[in-house]
This record gives structure tokens, sequence and C-alpha cells, in this order.
């Protein structure tokens, strides 16, 4: 296995293969030597006493990350039917597209000046 993607996983996913991996290493222990099985048993005890407070943080992450979601959906719905344009990338590209008209208008309305002086000009002479 590739060691940069098990550095790309989520923490709760290396916390869930930390614990099936010491799981199953404290079960291969106790098969494979009678020695170790003090160790063994103690490092279970841990794993009892700890196991379940790393599964209550797993799952509380999981459920503030599926309400932080629902939430920003909320949120998102209704400043939608406040505003339509409440997306700051629409405002930005409104508002530059307004920006461009408004150049183009005024350059149109520049050359028309320039061609109605043009036009004084010569009636003057």
């Amino acid at each position: 296995m590739n060691l940069n993607m098990i550095r790309e996983f989520h923490w709760l996913t290396k916390t869930v293969l930390l614990l099936t991996g010491l799981l199953f290493g404290l079960i291969l222990a106790t098969a494979v030597r009678a020695e170790v099985s003090n160790l063994a048993i103690s490092l279970a005890w841990i794993l009892v006493q700890v196991f379940p407070i790393i599964l209550a943080v797993i799952i509380i992450s999981i459920i503030a990350d599926r309400i932080r979601k629902w939430v920003e959906v909320r949120e998102d719905l209704l400043l939608s039917k406040l505003d339509p344009h409440i997306d700051g990338k629409s405002i930005q590209v409104d508002t530059s597209a307004k920006v461009t008209a408004l150049h183009e208008k005024f350059d149109r309305i520049e050359k028309k000046l320039d061609h109605i002086e043009e036009i004084l000009e010569k009636v003057g002479d």
C-alpha cells in the first residue's frame, strides 16, 4: 500500500484503522505466544477504556459535520430567497458586466460627441 495515500486519509479513517490494527495485533499476540498475553491483556484493558471515548468523539464529529452542512444549505436557501444575487461571485460577475457595458456606452457617446464637434467646426468655418 502506498504510504502517501494513507497520509491523505481523513483523521476519522486513520483512527478507525489504528483501532482495528491494535485489536488485530492483540488477537494475534495472544494467539502466537503465551508470554505476550500479559502485555496483550494490559493493552486490551487500555483499549477497552479508550475505545468508547474515541467512538463517542467520532460520532459527535460526524453529527456536527452533518449539522454544519445542513445549516449551510438552509442558509444558502434563505439568502437566495431574499436576494437572488446574494452569491458573492454572481454579484462580482454582474457588477463587472455592468461596468463593461457602461464603458462601452461611454466610448460610443464620446465618439458621437467628437463627430458632432467635427461637424460644428466645419459649419463654423
